[in-house]
C-alpha cells in the first residue's frame, strides 16, 4: 500500500510538470507508517455499513431526551446543516413530507430564508457542533425569535444549547462527520 501511494504521488507531481518528486509515505510520521495497514481501508466501509445502527441509536437518544413544549404555533420547520448533517436533514424532510402538516425545508447556507420567524422550528444539525455555516444560521434563528432545537455531538452548538436552555440531544462523537448522517 505504501509503495502504491508513493508511485501515485510521484506520477501526479510528474504530470504537473514539476521536476521535484514527492513521497506521500515520507510525509507521514514514523508512527503513522507503522499503523498504516490494510485494515485502515475498511474503517470507513464499516462506519457506512453501521448506518442502521447509527439511526437506531440516534432515535433511542432522541426518544430518551426530555424536550420542553413550546407555546408557539409552529407553521414551518427548517433543518439547517451541511455535509452529512445536511444530507440527514434532507432525508428527514423527504420522509416527513407525506405526514407532516407543516412544510419541512432544508437550509445549507450561512443565512436563513426570509420566511423564518417566531413560528418556525429551526433544527440546527451539526455533528461536530462547530460547523461555521450552521452556527451562523443558528445565531440568525435565535435573533429572529424562532423556536430552536439542536442535534449535535458537542462543540459550540452544544454549548449554545446548554447556555440558552434550548431543546437538544447529543449523539456520540469521535467519528468522521461524513459517516454520521444517521
Amino acid at each position: 500500500l505504501q509503495r502504491y501511494w508513493q508511485r501515485a504521488a510521484t506520477r501526479q507531481v510528474g504530470k504537473a510538470g514539476s521536476h521535484c518528486q514527492i513521497s506521500v509515505v515520507a510525509l507521514l510520521t514514523e508512527a503513522e507508517n507503522r499503523t498504516l495497514d490494510c485494515s485502515k481501508r475498511y474503517y470507513m466501509k464499516t462506519l457506512i455499513a453501521d448506518l442502521p445502527k447509527h439511526i437506531t441509536q440516534a432515535l433511542e437518544i432522541a426518544d430518551n431526551t426530555p424536550f420542553k413544549a413550546t407555546d408557539k404555533t409552529i407553521q414551518n420547520v427548517l433543518i439547517t446543516g451541511l455535509g452529512g448533517s445536511g444530507i440527514g436533514g434532507t432525508i428527514v424532510a423527504e420522509l416527513m413530507s407525506g405526514s407532516c402538516t407543516v412544510p419541512v425545508t432544508v437550509n445549507k447556507n450561512y443565512h436563513l430564508p426570509a420566511f423564518v420567524g417566531e413560528n418556525t422550528l429551526v433544527i440546527a444539525n451539526s455533528y461536530s457542533g462547530n460547523t461555521e455555516e450552521t452556527l451562523a444560521a443558528l445565531d440568525e434563528a435565535l435573533q429572529r425569535g424562532a423556536e430552536v432545537a439542536i442535534a449535535t455531538s458537542g462543540g459550540r452548538a452544544k454549548e449554545i444549547a446548554e447556555e440558552k436552555a434550548l431543546n437538544h440531544f447529543v449523539v456520540p462523537g469521535g467519528n468522521p462527520p461524513r459517516s454520521m448522517l444517521g
